[in-house]
Parts: structure tokens; sequence; C-alpha cells
């Protein structure tokens, strides 16, 4: 087994540039039988006879030659698609159909679970030994996995059986997130990946409020917190309440949306992230002086009362609550928020008019820079070394239906045609639900391809030389919202429109910062240290716990609460943390 450098030192080999200019799908040769060996042709021959041409199926779309049963789990979460008929279930969903129907694939569902019983069903279930053929699982679990040698090698399936989609997904990244699964020569996950573009935060206002309490649209922190204090204290909305800022219930907490990170950001903090230094070295953001800063500003923001004073009781369901009845002024949040919750506020007021830009700095005009991750794993798809025969071409051939009909199968009818229409209930009584099957693979750059796609057919309105379902949805926003008439639905196909087509909202503005260098990475991507996996959970307990104190005034002491971080665990993780650096080769 190779030690840790060799598994994890290609790790920095990918250069994360995804610009609009280069979002085009290269060509990918695929297999196809060696020609016949050539033989003279006779001086005269007649003209042969007219065949009608008969379309082959792709190799990627044949069933296999044996009925391959699998066992498979799975946690879940409710369906995206609120038009999901009730009644829908794991082992009842269409994939489950398609499998059995088109690829000759039985899924052999040994317990499904809600998504927050899943990591102690999963663990009780390893540990006695019932392993699931089919395996989803996150960085740690793959580790643990490689570790026990309980991995099948899936490298001849995946030169045998990938569709050219699903092998160019790892050639844009040039095959970097394979060899990060490579171990003795052997491929023991064919990962999901997520392009590190949509982990960022952006800054979003209520442009339409601005009239009403005299004010420009902000360019700074500080303007950016003078207007929150504003639209809170003027009463803006007319309710009872009007939040002038989102702020998350521990302040800060490593994500992109509701809480006041992208604030952090702006002052040059990095709650959470590991930074690199001008030494070299890797040092743990949330004890940096600079978040003392930010959180002496937050402080301000919320004695002013900018912030609601009950904001420890807000959690994300609450969140998304008060936007959609629109008491909120200001957030900081991802590229998706206008396709949730902004769309359904919007579709109770057509006139709100919300704006996304770069998260602000100190220094007005010049945008902050935010966080971007430096892997693009998110999760790992593997296969147990107990799993019958022809298993792993099983696992290979479900992530090539997955990505067909999510992301390149052409036009709903081609769905149909090939596939049934997944979207209907099935005889069992499912539709398709795209993220409830045993294993699946995002296509990382598939918003930006989208993006690029949607807008060259807008711009020579060509509905047609669209591809698939999802981009004839979003062309069909696009043309509901520029038509203007504010009716039900205007609100639904902005969110749409604003997140993942216009070049200013969610998906452009994560690529311009991105391709600006408009970022910093969060360094630290290697696996958990014994250190972080001991003592992360009560570090993450004392540093929330001290942003909350600090923001309500009870403790402000910036320095007791960093030497306690250090001794309560921190300086043994940031040494191991700093050793594994070394130990990868990146140090220096």
């Amino acid at each position: 087994m190779k030690n840790l450098r060799n598994i994890l030192v290609v790790l920095l080999c990918v250069v994360f540039v995804v610009g609009f200019a280069a979002c085009t799908t290269p060509t990918v040769t695929e297999p196809t039988e060696a020609p016949a060996e050539e033989t003279a042709a006779p001086a005269e021959t007649a003209a042969p006879a007219e065949t009608e041409a008969v379309e082959e199926v792709p190799y990627w779309r044949t069933p296999c030659a044996e009925t391959v049963t699998v066992t498979c789990v799975k946690g879940y979460n409710p369906p995206e698609d609120t038009a999901t008929p009730a009644g829908t279930t794991v082992e009842n969903q269409a994939e489950n159909v398609v499998l059995a129907e088109k690829f000759n694939i039985v899924l052999d569902w040994l317990w499904t679970v809600p998504s927050d019983q899943y990591a102690q069903k999963f663990a009780l279930a390893v540990a006695s030994g019932a392993i699931p053929d089919l395996l989803n699982i996150d960085i740690n679990q793959f580790l643990s996995f490689v570790d026990a040698d309980q991995l099948a090698d899936l490298s001849p399936a995946l030169e045998a059986w990938a569709s050219p989609d699903v092998r160019e997904e790892y050639s844009y990244y040039d095959d970097v997130p394979l060899q990060q699964c490579t171990y003795d020569g052997k491929v023991l996950s064919l990962p999901c990946l997520l392009d590190n573009a949509e982990n960022q935060t952006h800054y979003f206002y209520r442009n339409d409020w601005l009239d009403d309490v005299n004010m420009a649209a902000p360019a700074s922190i500080d303007q950016a917190c003078d207007l929150a204090v504003a639209f809170a204290t003027q009463n803006t909305s007319g309710l009872d309440l009007t939040v002038g800022m989102l702020c998350a219930a521990t302040v800060f907490n490593g994500g992109n949306t509701w809480s006041l990170d992208g604030m952090a950001q702006g002052f040059g903090a990095y709650p959470y992230q590991w930074l690199k230094m001008a030494d070299g070295t890797l040092a743990y953001g949330s004890i940096q002086p600079e978040v003392k800063t930010a959180l002496d500003r937050i402080k301000q923001l919320y004695d002013d009362g900018g912030i609601a004073r009950d904001f420890v009781s807000h959690d994300w369901d609450k969140q998304g609550e008060l936007t959609i009845a629109g008491q909120v002024g200001s957030f900081y949040g991802g590229w998706w928020v206008p396709n949730w919750p902004l769309n359904l506020e919007m579709e109770q007021d057509f006139d709100i008019d919300w704006i996304m830009v770069p998260i602000p700095s100190t220094v007005e005009g010049v945008p902050g820079n935010t966080c971007l991750n430096r892997n693009v794993i998110v999760w790992y798809n593997c296969l147990s070394k107990d799993a019958m025969a022809g298993a792993d071409e099983a696992l290979v051939k479900i992530l090539n239906l997955f990505f067909d009909v999510s992301y390149t199968a052409p036009s709903q009818q081609y769905n149909i045609d090939t596939y049934g229409d997944v979207m209907r209930p099935t005889a069992e009584g499912g539709t398709w639900v795209w993220n409830w099957g045993p294993v699946w693979i995002y296509q990382a750059r598939c918003q930006a391809l989208n993006m690029e796609a949607v807008q060259t057919a807008w711009e020579a309105q060509d509905r047609d030389s669209l591809t698939t379902q999802y981009r004839l949805d979003l062309y069909d926003a696009t043309e509901t919202y520029m038509a203007g008439v504010k009716e039900e639905g205007f609100g639904i196909a902005w969110g749409l429109w604003y997140s993942r087509v216009a070049n200013d909202g969610g998906i452009g503005l994560s690529y311009y910062t991105k391709n600006n260098g408009l970022f910093v990475y969060n360094e630290f991507y290697g696996p958990p240290t014994a250190t972080q996996l001991e003592k992360q959970s009560t570090l993450n307990d004392l540093q929330n716990a001290f942003w909350v104190n600090y923001v309500m005034g009870t403790d402000t002491d910036f320095d007791g609460f960093v030497a306690e971080w250090k001794t309560q665990g921190g300086d043994a993780w940031t040494a191991e943390v700093n050793a594994q650096y070394v130990d990868l080769g990146f140090a220096g």
C-alpha cells in the first residue's frame, strides 16, 4: 500500500480554473472494434444493395450478460422535486425499475433510513460485518475500508464500461481524483466530484428597499452594516419585525449561507479554515487576530440592532421562514439561494429585487476574498470485495445511467425512448429521485456548462439546440422571466434564471470571483488527524460558544479563547496537520 505521501501528493496537481470560455466538453474517443483486415477491391463491382441502418446500443447502455444482484443501503432526504408522488420510496423509485429492466441489475436494499439516522445505522452495520456491496461513503469511511482491505478494484470495469461522459468527468481534472483513490495500482473508488467554485459565499441585499431608507448600494463592510441597521430600525418591510442581516445561531459555522463567515472573510478572517502562512506552515483560521477584528464589527452591528436579538434561536429552517416571509434585508449566502428561498418570497411579492454581489471588504469598491476548498471529491463510490462477480460492471453502469439521465440524455423524449418516462410513476409507484440511488456521480461543472449552453441558445433564440431537459427548463425559465409578466410562476422562473443563467447571478458570479482570483484556499484536505478525530467536536463547541458570547458582550477575551483552544487540543492538532503537510511535500 502506498505511504501517505504517495497516496495524496497528487492533490495539488489540479489547477482549479474553469473559465466560461473553457467550459466546453472535449472530444472523447469511444472504444471501437478493430477494423477488419483490408482486402483488394475487384476492378468492377456491382453497387451494394441498400440496407436499413440499425442503430447499435452504445456499450455503456448495454445490459449485464447475467443478472447481477447487489446489496445496498441508503440514508435519504425528502425528494427535492415537490411533484414527486406520495408513496415514492427508495425501494420503488424509477431507478430500481430501469436498472432491472434495461441493465439486468437488481438492487437488494438491506435497509433505508432518514439521513439523520444514517451515520449510526451504518456504523452499527459495519461493526457487525453487514457491509453492503455498494458503498457511497465519506473520506473517513473510505480510508477505513482501504486500511481493512475491504474494497474491490474497479480499474477493469472503469476501462471496459465507463461511458465517455463519466470518463471525461475525471479526465477534465487530469484523472487526479482517480489517482487519489488509487492504491497499489488499484482504483478503489469512482468518486463524486464538486467544482470548488460552488462552495464560496456572496453578499445579498434588498435593492428595492434602498430608496425607503435613503441609502445607496453598499460597497464596503461598513456600508453593508449601516444598511442592515437601517433596514431593521426603519421597519422597511412594514411588518412587526425586520431582520437587517441574517446571522447563524453560532455566528460563524464554516458554511456559506445564513452565517457571517462571509463578513469575516471581508476582513481577511477565515474561521474553520486552514490557511497557509508566510513561512509556509498551516494555521487554523479561527484563532487568527483578523477574527477578533471581524467579531468587533459584528458585535457593533448586533448592538446597533442590525442583527436579530434572538439570533441564537434561528436555525436553518427559521432563517428560511423569515426570508420567505419578506422580513430579511440582507445576508451572506451561496450561489443557489435565489432558487430557494428567495424564489418563494418573490412568488408572494413580484416587486422584490434581490441583488447578489461579491463579498464586500473594508475598502470601498474592493471585493473581499472568499474561500475555496482545494479538494473536489465529496463522496466515494466503492464496491465491497465480497460482492458477486459482475458487481463492478454493475456499479459502473449505475453511474453511467445516473449521468445519462441527469446530465447528458438529449431531451425528455430521449429519456422516454431509452429508459421509459422515469419522471412518471412506475408500476411500482415511484418516479426518479435523483439522489436516492445507492451510488451517484455529480457533473462537477454542470452548472457552468448549463449556463453557457442556455446563454448561447437564448442569444440565438434557438431553444431546439439544447440537448437536456434541465437546460430546456432553464431556457423556459429565462423566457418567462424576460417576458416580465408578473403572474404565478414569475418568482420561480426568476430563481432559476438568477441562480443558474444570469452573468451576475449565482453561477456567473461564482466563476467571476474564482477566475479573477478573489479567493484564498482552505489548504487542509488530507485524512483527518488523530487529534482531529478525538478533539474536533470539543474545539468546535468551544469556538461556537465564544463567537456567540463575544457578539452578545458576555465574553470578549479573544486571547483567553485562543489560549484555551490551544490547550484543549488545538496545538496538538496544528502540529499533526503540519507534519502531514510536510510528509505530503507541500510545505515551504
